[in-house]
């Protein structure tokens, strides 16, 4: 269990944020009242037609934290969320966020309450399951993982990264059957899925097939990347010298190509 405890941080490393004025014509000179005359008309114009240069729209913080979130600064989107839900407390996509945020940041506990209230304002809201089940993997939890990752798949068989989830979780605690099935699900819905044939290809090693997990890897990386990617997974199985040698064939291929 310590070699699948370290998988995540191994893994990682396969796969990470006018207005324009108008000129004077014909060289004439206006007065003030001339050119406010001229020009407020435009700017109200323009104003009603582009929100941009309004001033009465309040900001849409749910959007502002989604694209800070997407970018990677959790912490600054937590703040916009948390603006959010005070103009919208039941929004179960608010206190998802305020989930992953959270999660990312490592403070798990207040993570789990999100997740909880996303679920207690809409129990079918798929992706707040989703996350319940990427933080119980975090924490150990690998049961309690599966679970919400099976709920999450019954709510939405659509996503492609539910099953991906499911499987991996799956195969750190030895499923290999079953995460064999879930990844291949995954990679039916998404084909090139790169998270899923990364996750698939281990599993191949895991099981002795690795022939289709060099295969898999080839499909998204060069010859070099490939072999260095199935040497952390040599590493990952404790087979050092099939690491090394995998090491060995990248650095040959390197040095031929200069």
């Amino acid at each position: 269990m310590k070699r699948a405890s370290g998988l995540i941080r191994i893994l990682v490393s396969f796969l990470c944020l006018v207005c324009t004025a108008g000129c004077l014509t014909s060289g004439q000179k206006q007065s003030s009242a001339e050119y406010r005359s001229n020009i407020m008309p435009q700017m109200e114009n323009q104003s009603a037609a582009n929100p941009v240069l309004r001033h009465d729209l309040k900001p849409d913080f749910l959007q502002l934290a989604r694209d800070l979130i997407n970018k990677g600064f959790f912490d600054v989107a937590l703040l916009q969320l948390n603006k959010a839900v005070e103009n919208n407390s039941d929004n179960p996509e608010i206190y998802f966020l305020m989930g992953k945020c959270n999660r990312e940041s490592s403070q798990f506990d207040a993570a789990e309450k999100d997740f909880k209230k996303a679920l207690e304002i809409d129990p079918e809201f798929a992706p707040a399951h989703d996350g319940l089940g990427l933080l119980y993997d975090l924490t150990g939890k690998k049961e309690a993982a599966q679970e919400q990752y099976q709920k999450a798949i019954a709510l939405n068989p659509a996503r492609h990264d539910f099953y991906n989830n499911l499987g991996f979780s799956q195969l750190l605690t030895g499923k290999y059957v079953e995460a064999k099935s879930n990844l291949l699900k995954s990679l039916a819905l998404q084909p090139g899925f790169t998270k899923a044939e990364a996750n698939l290809a281990l599993c191949c090693i895991m099981t002795n097939d690795d022939k289709k997990a060099f295969a898999l890897l080839r499909k998204s990386h060069t010859y070099p990347t490939a072999c260095r990617n199935m040497a952390a997974l040599y590493k990952i199985k404790g087979e050092t010298q099939k690491a090394l040698d995998m090491i060995n064939k990248a650095n040959k291929t390197d040095i031929n190509a200069q």
